[in-house]
């Protein structure tokens, strides 16, 4: 047992020499002649590097994973901090690079985004009640902004009106047919004013909540193609 653990120690000790003596190189070579150098190396031996490294990542990955595993504990504030501010000097390029992959995959996150709220309705709805919670302000904006557009738009429903809308329908959702006197009822422009429709009762219909969001400011026709697309797939 003894030898051992002095041939552990003496192990240990060469590999603290060597890794002295390497860290005394690198710090007589300035950064510039080092990247120059690995590049250098790469161009004459790049593929054996990558194998190597390769091979060494899969021969250690589950030391290499428990060892970091323990240093983010060791250093969870610290590694927090450094994301935070990294985030905050990288704010705008971050901006930039989100609204290009966003117009890039317009259809690829729309399509995701559908299918989580189809599998997860009654998640986002208690996320958005959550949000209208504790965003007030927010919630009053939008909604003047949606007063502006009915008024720029034109038209005007009475509270007669809705009741008597609400009667034609029976007091089922129009697209699902669930009745509306189970749940909270949303009034829905079947034109939607964002993309000019009026404030008028032959625009308005009830929607069951779920509905209502998949509709959300989708053109009538193309909502009615997805959900029979939906009800044959």
């Amino acid at each position: 047992m003894g030898e051992e653990e002095d041939t552990l120690r003496a192990k240990r000790e060469a590999q603290d020499k060597y890794n002295a003596r390497r860290r005394e190189r690198r710090a007589s070579i300035s950064p510039e002649e080092r990247r120059a150098r690995r590049r250098a190396l790469m161009e004459r031996c790049g593929d054996k590097i990558r194998q190597k490294e390769k091979r060494d990542r899969e021969r250690h990955k589950e030391q290499r994973a428990r060892q970091y595993a323990e240093w983010y504990l060791r250093n969870k504030e610290k590694v927090k901090q450094y994301a935070k501010e990294r985030r905050e000097k990288q704010k705008e390029q971050m901006k930039i690079k989100r609204r290009e992959y966003d117009l890039k995959n317009k259809e690829k996150i729309a399509t995701r985004s559908k299918k989580y709220r189809d599998n997860n309705k009654e998640k986002v709805l208690s996320l958005q009640k959550d949000w209208r919670d504790r965003n007030p302000d927010a919630v009053l904006f939008h909604s003047r902004n949606r007063v502006s557009r009915k008024r720029a738009n034109g038209g005007f429903v009475s509270k007669e009106d809705l009741q008597e809308i609400m009667g034609e329908q029976s007091f089922l959702c129009v697209a699902c047919f669930s009745d509306l006197r189970k749940a909270t009822p949303h009034l829905d422009h079947i034109m939607p004013l964002s993309k000019g429709g009026t404030h008028t009762k032959d625009n308005i219909q009830f929607l069951c909540a779920p509905c209502n969001l998949s509709k959300h400011a989708k053109h009538p026709l193309d909502w009615i193609i997805e959900i029979y697309m939906k009800e044959n797939s």
